[in-house]
């Protein structure tokens, strides 16, 4: 018989339970002194788990688990146990033992998950320049400066960098949903084609976010960066406020990048979208990108409950704001594709994504 609170082999029937030496000793002191420990900062989201190894890490979470299995001082109780009661006992231990290991599997598998979302977001987005993160600190993914940095003053310069850079970024997410989405490489065409043309520039504005910082926007790759005061004199000041405002929003829920991959990938794996046909498919595929999303929030945010909200919040803030990019970029693009423009040829997809004609 093992244990029911930390799986090691028990010395008897204890309290009401089976258990070891070491957890009979524990819940006898822990009654006798009347010993009250203070609270785990994770048992609201994700109580330790209790085993040989770690039952003595978290006294907190080891004395609820007693409680849990049912030990109790007034069921002392010594001596051999009936052969049906001990079967029953049996029984509830492969139980929950059984469900113990359906949970971890689930979660094993969604890390998993996100492992490959997040690999696939290095690759892609990365883009020739790291991306300083403090996971400890959960802090937002910031460029890592490594060489000079030329300011960037003149408005044509300007639009024309993030011109080109839009370009580039547009492609990049068809590179990512392939290579971090099995699912989107079984849909039809079509639907592919639909999943990226609205949620091209949704994460081309999450990408831009982790380029802000106080002081504005910053292209290590390109070696320049544009001051928010310089942004903000622009003509186009009204158009960079809403999208100013964004990036602040992004940059204070200090999301880890492995949050911020999934949270592109979240972006894609949208059913709502128009002219898409295997919704289904797509929906069942959003709820394991929330799935993966939820675990990774509890295991780096334990004490931030509302942050969940605030990312789908930052979600309907792109639904508002695209149409908008779109509008500026489209007419920035029909007035520098000439033959004396100095823009890149727009791709097919970006093509495809602004409406352009040929």
């Amino acid at each position: 018989m093992k244990c029911r609170v930390c799986g090691d082999k028990a010395s008897g029937f204890h309290y009401g339970v089976h258990a070891c030496e070491g957890c009979k000793g524990f819940f006898r002191r822990t009654h006798r002194m009347k010993l009250v420990y203070k609270p785990c900062p994770y048992v609201k989201t994700e109580p330790c788990k209790i085993n040989v190894a770690t039952r003595n890490k978290c006294q907190y979470c080891r004395f609820q688990k007693c409680i849990s299995v049912g030990m109790s001082h007034g069921a002392s109780r010594f001596g051999r146990m009936p052969k049906e009661e001990r079967l029953k006992i049996l029984e509830e231990i492969n139980q929950e033992a059984d469900s113990a290991s359906e949970e971890e599997k689930r979660r094993t598998l969604l890390r998993e998950f996100t492992d490959n979302v997040h690999q696939a977001f290095k690759l892609v987005f990365r883009n020739g320049y790291k991306v300083r993160q403090d996971v400890k600190e959960n802090t937002q993914p910031r460029p890592e400066v490594s060489q000079p940095m030329r300011e960037m003053i003149d408005p044509g310069e300007i639009g024309a960098t993030l011109a080109k850079i839009t370009n580039h970024s547009v492609e990049q997410v068809a590179r990512f949903a392939k290579a971090a989405l099995p699912l989107f490489r079984a849909l039809e065409l079509g639907d592919q084609v639909t999943l990226l043309k609205f949620s091209a520039f949704e994460i081309v504005l999450v990408i831009a976010s982790t380029r802000y910082t106080a002081d504005g926007l910053w292209f290590p790759e390109d070696g320049v960066y544009i001051k928010k005061d310089v942004i903000m004199q622009t003509t186009m000041q009204e158009f960079y406020v809403s999208k100013i405002n964004f990036f602040e929003k992004m940059s204070r829920m200090n999301l880890t990048e492995r949050e911020l991959a999934l949270f592109c990938a979240l972006i894609i794996v949208s059913p709502d979208r128009e002219d898409l046909d295997a919704r289904d498919d797509v929906e069942k595929y959003q709820e394991q990108v929330i799935d993966a999303m939820q675990q990774e929030l509890s295991q780096n945010h334990p004490n931030t409950h509302l942050l969940l909200p605030h990312i789908i919040g930052r979600l309907v803030d792109l639904r508002q704001l695209v149409p908008e990019h779109i509008q500026y970029v489209k007419k920035y693009l029909q007035m520098s594709i000439t033959p004396t423009g100095t823009m890149a040829e727009p791709s097919p997809l970006m093509r495809e994504v602004f409406g352009l004609t040929t």
